[in-house]
């Protein structure tokens, strides 16, 4: 396969080329398979980056060149999961209808011992899955809480 130069753009209008999508990938954290993608026109951009394929010089306007700054790709994923995450969840315990709030999909699992995958499926309202380990799930907006019988 051959190799095909890459050029990365990053959030504040830095550039830098590479030769290749692992070498890339080796300096910015992001997986090669997203680079690709975002090579290929699948995604817009990843990570915090836009990548194309470098055909030629004219690709780039030499009167704004600024230095290429480099992303914290884990403080990216982190971000990204609160942007997911400002939706509150409401767990409903089965048997007595007393509720709790949780601001984290993943924490709210951990600490009610819930597998994650049936969780998301219940509180996706599959019709299929109505509760999971004795919980009702629901976001926030779905539920009013005065309906319930109180947190637990």
């Amino acid at each position: 396969m051959d190799k095909r130069t890459i050029i990365a753009y990053d959030d504040w209008g830095g550039s830098k080329i590479y030769a290749s999508i692992s070498e890339a990938s080796a300096d910015t954290g992001v997986p090669p398979s997203a680079i690709c993608k975002c090579c290929q026109g699948s995604y817009k951009s990843t990570y915090g980056y836009s990548f194309k394929y470098y055909d030629s010089d004219d690709e780039i306007e030499c009167d704004d060149v600024r230095e290429f700054r480099k992303h914290n790709v884990e403080a990216h994923k982190r971000k990204r999961e609160l942007k997911d995450s400002d939706k509150l969840i409401v767990a409903v315990d089965i048997t007595n209808g007393k509720y709790r709030l949780y601001d984290s999909f993943s924490f709210m699992c951990r600490e009610l011992m819930l597998n994650e995958r049936n969780a998301y499926r219940v509180l996706s309202h599959d019709r299929y899955h109505k509760s999971v380990g004795g919980y009702t799930l629901w976001r926030y907006n779905e539920v009013l809480l005065s309906d319930l019988n109180g947190p637990f």
